[in-house]
């Protein structure tokens, strides 16, 4: 077995969302605003040096990833194949620079919503610029959102791109232009049966009859040059489905649709998600947490 596959990493703090305290110029607040809002402060503290990573809460709960459930719980031929690519020479380098630029663009993203969603809530404070929907969540104005989104990007504010990784950036900054509200960026979600990661996103993005809709997002880096097949989706709309779960656990919230937004070098793959998909994909996924927590207890877990 490659040597990576078998490495031990120190426990990591997850870094908290560094939105400290906002104030949002509300005629009242709702329930739901404020349990969404409270996901920024949520710290969980991630341990990758076991055969698999976990997350612990402020009590030391522990919680099994997301993306390790999915792994471990793969069909037999997946893991086989997985380990036969990593025995090939060059496989070390070409997932290390994989995960490298995986990682950068992530972080661009990261930092245009975070940097666009103080502007835009900064600005909706200062010209009452806010308005709550029927699903009890507060959204500064469109245009608000347009300009401060605008300014992440292009303007004073701008979010410096990385060389390594330009040719992706540039391609998913139309789509980061065109989001019509942003509520959270890069945030922690745990789940009472056992399960926690990381959500790129929960914005609103227009859906094809012309209406913002809320949409939970997941990031992925794709070094082809042509669209990922169907069949190499699945997991990533399992891993949507359970953080759309723990969304609605926490907060009484769920994403009217989903978007597993794949950046390439030329271009994007946008595979949006209905309602009703994302909630067979969290159901699936809960099966995958019952499955995995028995290979815990039978000690069947491998490092794969």
């Amino acid at each position: 077995m490659s040597n990576f596959l078998q490495t031990k990493r120190k426990p990591v703090k997850v870094k908290q969302n560094p939105y400290k305290q906002m104030v949002l110029a509300l005629s009242k607040d709702t329930d739901r605003q404020n349990l969404l809002a409270g996901l920024r402060h949520s710290s969980l503290t991630r341990d990758d040096s076991g055969t698999h990573r976990v997350y612990r809460d402020e009590e030391e709960k522990e919680y099994h990833s997301v993306t390790s459930i999915l792994r471990h719980t793969a069909p037999l031929e997946q893991k086989t194949a997985l380990m036969k690519w990593a025995k090939r020479p060059g496989s070390i380098e070409q997932r290390d620079l994989a995960c490298s630029i995986g990682t950068a663009v992530h972080s661009y993203c990261e930092k245009i919503l975070k940097r666009a969603s103080i502007l835009a809530i900064n600005s909706a404070n200062k010209r009452n610029g806010w308005k709550t929907y029927e699903d009890g969540l507060a959204r500064p104005s469109q245009a608000i959102t347009t300009w401060a989104l605008q300014n992440a990007i292009h303007g004073k504010n701008k979010v410096e791109e990385q060389w390594a990784c330009s040719e992706y950036t540039r391609n998913i900054q139309p789509f980061l232009e065109d989001i019509k509200a942003i509520h959270l960026s890069e945030f922690n979600i745990n789940h009472s049966s056992g399960y926690a990661g990381q959500c790129d996103a929960l914005i609103d993005t227009e859906n094809p009859d012309g209406h913002s809709e809320l949409t939970i997002v997941d990031f992925k880096t794709y070094g082809k040059d042509i669209d990922k097949p169907e069949k190499y989706l699945q997991d990533h709309l399992l891993q949507i489905g359970a953080y759309n779960e723990g969304l609605y656990e926490k907060t009484g919230v769920r994403a009217k649709r989903g978007l597993v937004c794949i950046i390439r070098k030329n271009g994007l793959q946008l595979r949006w998600v209905t309602a009703m998909e994302l909630i067979g994909c969290g159901a699936l996924f809960k099966e995958k947490v019952a499955e995995f927590q028995e290979m815990v207890r039978q000690d069947q877990l491998v490092a794969v």
